[in-house]
C-alpha cells in the first residue's frame, strides 16, 4: 500500500508532470505526425497541471502556512500524511477529518485530526506538503463563526474558527463534535 503512495506523490511532483507532458506530446506526435500538435498537448498538460496543483492559490496558501510556522503557531512534523512517521506525534491515518477551511483568503480543502500535542491539519489540495500540528498552547479559543462559515458557503457545523493569540484566525473542518474535546484540552 506504501508503494502505491509513493507512486502517487511522485507523479504529483513537478518533475513528473514534465515528464508526463513530454509522453503526451510522443503519443499525440506518434499519431498526428505533427510536432505543433504534440508540443501544444505536451504545454496544455503542463499547464493546467501548474494552475490546479502548483499555481498560484496553491503556492499562496503554502506560504501562509510557512508563515504559520515561522510564528510559531504551527509545528511542521517533515512527514507525508500517509508516511509511518506521522505515528510519532500521535497522528493515525484512518482517523482524517475533511472539509473546507480557510487560510490568508483562500478557501481549499483541508484534512484535520485531533491529537494529544494540538490540531494536526495539512491541504489535501497541495499533497507533496507536510502534514502541521497547531498546539494547544498557541490557540487562544476554538469556536463555530456562523457569520463566515454563511459568507464563505461552507458547513457550519465542520468549519471550525481557531485564534491565536495575538489576533490572528484560521478556519479548519473539524467536526463540531469535537469542540468539547478541543475545549477540554485547551483548558488544561
Amino acid at each position: 500500500m506504501n508503494f502505491i503512495k509513493l507512486v502517487f506523490y511522485i507523479i504529483m511532483s513537478k518533475r513528473a508532470f514534465i515528464v508526463i507532458g513530454m509522453i503526451i506530446g510522443g503519443i499525440i506526435y506518434y499519431f498526428t505526425g505533427s510536432y505543433v500538435y504534440s508540443i501544444c498537448g505536451g504545454l496544455l498538460l503542463y499547464i493546467f497541471s501548474y494552475w490546479n496543483f502548483f499555481g498560484p492559490v496553491s503556492l499562496a496558501v503554502k506560504r501562509s502556512i510557512v508563515r504559520l510556522k515561522k510564528r510559531d503557531l504551527a509545528i511542521d512534523t517533515y512527514s507525508l500524511f500517509f508516511s509511518n512517521e506521522v505515528k510519532d506525534f500521535g497522528i493515525l491515518k484512518e482517523n482524517w477529518f475533511h472539509g473546507y477551511g480557510y487560510i490568508d483568503h483562500f478557501i481549499r480543502i483541508y484534512k484535520t485530526q485531533v491529537v494529544e500535542k494540538g490540531i494536526a491539519f495539512y491541504p489535501m489540495t497541495i499533497p507533496y506538503f507536510h502534514v502541521y500540528i497547531i498546539p494547544w498552547g498557541t490557540i487562544k479559543t476554538v469556536s463555530q463563526n456562523r457569520d463566515f462559515c454563511v459568507e464563505s458557503k461552507v458547513n457550519p457545523e465542520e468549519t471550525l474558527e481557531i485564534s491565536f493569540k495575538g489576533n490572528e484566525r484560521i478556519f479548519l473542518p473539524i467536526s463540531s463534535d469535537m469542540l468539547k474535546v478541543i475545549n477540554e484540552s485547551l483548558s488544561k
